[in-house]
């Protein structure tokens, strides 16, 4: 997803456990790990790929009822 501020990514998920979110390099490296704490609804959470270069990535989500996976593109 582009965003107006490049060094953000924002996704989004529904419910009320916690999301584990992880970016992989298309190597497989594990480059980024974050935690957004639980909310009711529909949570925005706000991820800092400042540290990250130009290139493709994948995103998963997970939490207590599944994850989710997708890919994006960085582009500086």
């Amino acid at each position: 997803q582009r965003s107006k501020n490049p060094s953000v990514c924002r996704t989004q998920a529904s419910g009320d456990s916690d999301v584990d979110i992880h970016v992989f390099d298309v190597a497989g490296r594990r480059v980024l790990t974050q935690k957004v704490a639980a909310t009711w609804g529909v949570g925005v959470a706000n991820i800092d790929t400042s540290s990250l270069a130009s290139g493709v990535y994948f995103l998963r989500l997970s939490t207590s009822k599944g994850e989710a996976k997708t890919k994006f593109v960085l582009v500086r």
